[in-house]
């Protein structure tokens, strides 16, 4: 009995490194070509102010893999990020004119974004997935300053938004072929100066057209916020068979054919002729 065991062992092991030797890799990860994810995570703002808050977010999104080794997504992201509102010499009189004398004030700004991005995979197949993103979207905002009527110069909408520009980098690790636990890097890019309800130009500008006291010109920058987000991702509508020859991924991994080849051998017989037709070894 002992013996058949050790015999059973033994041919298992040969066998599961003749599958590995075949070829490099396995069926593609992840087990499907759509991917959900919810996650969440911390905020932080990077504007004019005092940065060294943090504060959360909620993240849901959608990724559809074109290719193993690129894929597109939708994001949507919703949170809050926190700074202290101060007067730095770079402001000049133009925080005195937006604030008053109210200095190193703890301030936050309600925020959802809306991307739309492409991800190159750098490992596909593998259970250890790294992935760099870049894309474009909008964000919508309201300032704690700007809710508050706490300003002197501030936009006439009260719906605030701005064209954001995501890049970041991020990983997946596969618990199975559908599941996997994810963390990403990102630094929103945003075409405004509002993010804050410190907008230098509007403030000047204002300023300049009702002839107050001359203020000092500063240069228009935009805002950016970075978040840092850990989720679960889930994957549906497998791609059982890569390689298009009618074998399906985990049958040809078990009989040691190459999922990503429709000819293993290279013998002119595609794997399904040789399986299917002729009953022989791809």
């Amino acid at each position: 009995m002992k013996k058949a065991i050790v015999a059973l062992f033994i041919f298992s092991t040969l066998a599961s490194a003749q599958t590995l030797l075949d070829y490099n890799g396995r069926p593609r990860y992840p087990g499907g070509l759509l991917g959900l994810k919810i996650g969440t995570g911390y905020t932080k703002y990077l504007g004019e102010f005092t940065d060294g808050l943090t504060s959360n977010h909620f993240v849901f999104g959608a990724e559809f893999a074109v290719l193993p080794e690129f894929s597109i997504g939708l994001g949507a992201d919703a949170g809050t990020v926190r700074y202290d509102r101060r007067w730095r010499r770079i402001h000049g009189n133009l925080y005195e004119y937006q604030f008053g004398t109210e200095n190193y004030v703890r301030r936050s700004t309600w925020y959802s974004t809306f991307t739309l991005e492409g991800r190159v995979h750098f490992f596909p197949r593998q259970f250890l997935d790294a992935y760099a993103l870049a894309g474009a979207g909008v964000t919508f905002f309201n300032p704690d300053d700007y809710a508050q009527e706490r300003v002197v110069v501030r936009p006439f909408s009260d719906y605030l938004g701005s064209i954001t520009v995501p890049v970041g980098l991020g990983a997946d690790l596969f618990i199975t072929r559908s599941l996997a636990l994810n963390a990403e890097w990102r630094l929103n890019f945003m075409f405004s100066d509002d993010f804050d309800a410190f907008n230098t130009n509007l403030i000047y500008s204002a300023a300049a057209r009702k002839g107050d006291e001359p203020l000092a010109e500063v240069d228009p920058s935009s805002d950016a916020y970075s978040v840092l987000t850990f989720g679960v991702k889930y994957f549906l509508f497998e791609d059982s068979d890569i390689d298009g020859d009618l074998i399906p991924n985990m049958e040809e991994e078990s009989l040691g054919s190459n999922p990503y080849d429709p000819d293993t051998d290279g013998d002119g017989l595609s794997d399904y002729e040789e399986i299917r037709v002729h009953g022989c070894d791809p």
